[in-house]
């Protein structure tokens, strides 16, 4: 991902068809005996419970024309969006998941507890927007009671066990994380929320804090975004290659200067 915040939102796109409570693209197949058969593409919104992230359920009618994520390598929650939906039938204190599907194959793009949740009414129906945040947005008003100390000796993939189970956040630390291991006791204040001290403990130990689409808080070595430039491959005269307008991107990077000159001319120097 590149610097900045990156943001996919999905327009009511020519291409795009409502499809009970998903919006789906609709292709050709690859050979001849399938050309009859559409290959069925699409984004849905699943709820979740908050505690194991498993399924319970699709959030019905919704209205992909004006939902949008958002992502921010530096940002602090890292993930938010805005999931628009016809009427109120979200599960209370479930999680939305956002899932693309492709060909058969799912991704799952994100998903984020609902911090906000206003409605309108357009034509006699009721809109909701769902504002969704990231599981970080969870530590991040969850303050600690007391003051709690990092023992000389102790290792960072440990107190990132602590500091996140220890809120009952689903999580996993990635193999090529840095398990740091301090040399001289750090004490952290009382009232510090978890998101703060895992922030810390990330720059001290050289790892990141982050979330993964399926909803577990990630913990791993870090790695600037200049080195992570992604490569792909579209081939666009392939049968089953499917083409989706309206998905728009952009950075912030290029509004901060690397470098201010200052020159002066006069008498004083």
């Amino acid at each position: 991902m590149a610097e900045g915040i990156a943001r996919l939102t999905w327009g009511a796109a020519s291409a795009l068809r409502w499809g009970g409570a998903s919006w789906y693209v609709w292709g050709i197949g690859q050979d001849a005996a399938d050309a009859r058969e559409p290959v069925r593409d699409g984004i849905s919104v699943v709820m979740c419970d908050p505690r194991s992230l498993e399924a319970l359920g699709e959030l019905p009618d919704v209205e992909l024309d004006g939902s949008e994520l958002s992502w921010g390598y530096y940002t602090d929650q890292r993930m938010s969006g805005t999931i628009k939906a016809l009427g109120a039938g979200w599960i209370d204190h479930s999680l939305l998941r956002v899932v693309l599907t492709v060909g058969g194959v799912t991704q799952e793009l994100a998903t984020g507890v609902v911090q906000k949740m206003p409605w309108s009414r357009s034509g006699g129906a009721q809109v909701v927007e769902y504002e969704i945040h990231s599981a970080l947005a969870m530590i991040a008003d969850d303050l600690i009671p007391w003051h709690w100390t990092i023992c000389a000796g102790a290792r960072s993939n440990d107190v990132v066990s602590e500091l996140v189970g220890g809120a009952g956040r689903p999580y996993r630390i990635a193999a090529d994380a840095v398990n740091h291991v301090w040399s001289e006791p750090k004490v952290y204040e009382m009232g510090d929320s978890r998101l703060s001290d895992l922030m810390d403990v990330a720059d001290v130990s050289g790892n990141r804090i982050d979330v993964d689409g399926h909803g577990n808080i990630t913990w791993s070595r870090y790695v600037p975004p200049s080195v992570r430039t992604p490569t792909f491959r579209l081939d666009l005269s392939d049968p089953k290659t499917t083409v989706l307008d309206g998905i728009k991107g952009g950075t912030s990077r290029l509004d901060t200067p690397t470098r201010a000159v200052v020159t002066y001319h006069g008498e004083k120097r």
